[in-house]
């Protein structure tokens, strides 16, 4: 094989398996999800943080243990917690490898670290005021 055949071969593979590998990331987070408070909580006691961060995250699961994010085959995410429900949506990079969360009229990129079946797993963002690892557990024991 001439070295154009090869790079053209090497292209489609490689952007052939994108697609997939970005509806097979799809396919995994549509559904409804929840915090692992729990587990979050123990992330950020193994973590480097100020005790104002340790405080900022207690609140915030505070506030979100009993919270279900939606994320609907539409790309529609709702967000339900304590009565209160928020819109916005949600969509993937294109290699499956980054989650745009957008409840405030702007695309959040968050980092895939974990996807499976059993949780989504986002990268912490201190530069966002996020200075924990974000992991989802499937809601109500699907």
């Amino acid at each position: 094989m001439n070295r154009a055949t090869v790079l053209a071969l090497a292209a489609m593979i490689f952007f052939g398996c994108t697609p997939q590998n970005n509806e097979e990331a799809r396919q995994l987070i549509i559904g409804q999800w929840k915090y692992d408070t729990k587990a979050i909580l123990e992330d950020v006691a193994q973590r480097k943080v100020s005790d104002q961060e340790r405080a900022v995250v207690q609140g915030v699961m505070a506030v979100y243990q009993d919270a279900i994010f939606d994320f609907q085959a539409d790309s529609t995410l709702l967000v339900m917690s304590n009565g209160i429900y928020q819109y916005g949506n949600w969509k993937l990079s294109k290699n499956g490898k980054s989650l745009y969360l957008n409840l405030s009229g702007q695309d959040q990129p968050n980092t895939i670290q974990e996807l499976n079946p059993n949780h989504i797993i986002l990268s912490p963002d201190p530069q966002r005021g996020i200075p924990y690892t974000r992991i989802f557990i499937p809601a109500g024991g699907q």
